[in-house]
């Protein structure tokens, strides 16, 4: 994935059950950044796991966008993160060829507390990033 001065920029590459695992703490980690007297506790945290996470949020954003064939999401996803989310069940394959991946109900859920938390604040200097490295095509 190239970042904005051009250069390849590569984000550490979680496995499935390590994906699994962070999207269930991410949505406590969310809602508790939501309470200002908590943020400061949980900002470095919230932050490590949505670093972690930009390739397989990459995935779920790409296919909920209709960017769900396999040539567009090679072209547009990380190697291995389309793998990664079809294993820890975010992301369901075709029945065959002709057809195109979708997102299950755990990767809906998943884009969705993603969007709510880092799409609102997507102009932010702390959520830029995310939103840039997940979003921009």
């Amino acid at each position: 994935m190239e970042g904005g001065d051009g250069m390849v920029t590569e984000h550490p590459q979680a496995a499935p059950l390590e994906v699994r695992a962070g999207l269930k703490q991410f949505a406590g980690l969310a809602a508790r950044y939501e309470q200002p007297e908590q943020r400061v506790h949980v900002q470095a945290q919230l932050f490590g796991l949505l670093q972690t996470a930009i390739p397989v949020h990459r995935v779920l954003f790409m296919v909920a966008a209709g960017f769900n064939r396999p040539s567009a999401l090679d072209w547009h996803t990380e190697p291995g993160a389309l793998e990664t989310a079809v294993q820890a069940g975010l992301v369901g394959v075709p029945l065959a060829e002709e057809f195109a991946y979708r997102l299950t109900d755990a990767g809906h859920a998943a884009l969705t507390h993603w969007y709510q938390l880092v799409g609102s604040r997507q102009d932010k200097p702390d959520f830029k990033h995310f939103w840039d490295a997940v979003a921009l095509r």
